[in-house]
């Protein structure tokens, strides 16, 4: 999805959250300024449910959560949240909040132009140091393309592999999940132009 810029107004975490409960639309939050997210294409929204699909199959059973674009992802206590496309969460905490996740093992994020350098630059660094993030993916809306980045359980490094083409099948190890990038981009029209 993508953020518009920033409406010039900061307020208070806490504002934030009365916000969000009552506004129609969603809104990203960083150091007191929030940023209106847009809609996406019909092709977003394809990459988003079939991520989903792929993600809900392997890990519902084991009880896990996929959240799909609704729900907001606490990277920095009451400084960042944004709403990551997709979102595998594990862990239960003791206090749950019904509109905030925690502990992602895994984000993706769907990009179109607006959002290509936001997502391969400040998510990037920022998703990092999320302690339970295992991967980050960045999924492409205009060809068979995924670029991987994922954590090194030992030493807490990252590496980083950029996976293309149909028949192409994406690794995650760490995770114990296989996928090809058919299934991912099933009913993807290349034709159709990327969001705005």
């Amino acid at each position: 999805m993508d953020a518009s810029a920033p409406t010039g107004r900061h307020i208070s975490f806490k504002e934030y959250l009365e916000l969000e409960r009552s506004s129609e639309i969603r809104h990203e939050y960083y150091q007191g300024e929030i940023f209106a997210m847009s809609g996406g294409s019909k092709n977003h929204n394809r990459l988003v449910r079939n991520m989903a699909r792929i993600l809900e199959d392997k890990f519902l059973p084991q009880g896990c959560d996929v959240f799909a674009e609704n729900v907001k992802l606490e990277v920095i206590s009451k400084v960042y949240y944004p709403y990551p496309d997709i979102m595998l969460v594990c862990e239960r905490e003791e206090t749950e909040d019904a509109y905030i996740a925690r502990n992602p093992r895994l984000l993706v994020e769907v990009t179109s132009p607006n959002t290509e350098a936001n997502d391969r630059g400040f998510k990037l660094r920022r998703y990092q140091k999320i302690p339970s993030l295992q991967y980050y993916l960045i999924v492409s809306q205009s060809d068979y393309l995924v670029d991987v980045y994922g954590r090194q359980s030992r030493n807490h490094l990252w590496t980083y592999r950029l996976y293309e083409g149909e028949d192409t099948e994406i690794d995650l190890q760490w995770l114990d999940l296989r996928f090809d990038l058919h299934t991912l981009y099933q009913y993807v029209d290349f034709g159709q132009p990327d969001e705005k």
